[in-house]
Parts: structure tokens; sequence; C-alpha cells
């Protein structure tokens, strides 16, 4: 079974994939969204997925001041997106203090 066969839902008298949209912008839309700090929000999304147990089918860095990711539609009846985002901006802080008050 391939990649693409896991992630559909098979009803009684349909076949599904449902996904989240999620788009999260940074405040002011200030362009703070790349180079190393793009790379580092993507590893700790990922993380976050990995320790949270659910997997990002998609991730963009959007003009370098919002991120969209696409999440099955479980995952969000499951987790909320307050977990998934607190838990990044407070790593995303930590690794780059010293950027953020300078």
């Amino acid at each position: 079974m391939n990649n693409e066969t896991k992630r559909l839902t098979h009803g009684r008298a349909s076949v599904y994939n449902i996904n989240c949209h999620i788009i999260g912008g940074t405040k002011y839309r200030n362009k703070a969204l790349k180079g190393d700090v793009e790379v580092a929000l993507k590893h700790i999304l990922l993380a976050v997925a990995r320790d949270y147990n659910f997997q990002i089918d998609h991730m963009e860095i959007g003009k370098d001041d919002h991120v969209h990711f696409l999440v099955p539609a479980v995952v969000m009846s499951t987790k909320p997106t307050g977990i998934i985002t607190c838990t990044s901006i407070v790593a995303l802080i930590s690794d780059f203090e010293q950027m953020m008050t300078g």
C-alpha cells in the first residue's frame, strides 16, 4: 500500500481524504520568517507533529510573514491548534530570544 492510499478513508459508499489548511501569521505581518528563522520554524513544527503523533502533509512559508500547513482533519478533532502553535512559538522564541529582544 503506497503513501497516497494510506491517506484515504473508505466509507461504505465513499472514499475521501479531508485535510485542514492552517495559516499562522506573524504579529503585524512583520517579515520575520526568513533565513534561519524559517528553517528553525519548519524543524520545530515537524518536531511538534512527531511529539504529538501526527503528520504535516505540506508546509510552506509565504512572503516571509506567514506559514501554511496542511494536516489531516482527524488531527484537528483530537489535537487543539493551540497546542501546535503555542508549543512552536515558545520553542522558536527560546531558540531566537536574542534576535527577538535585540
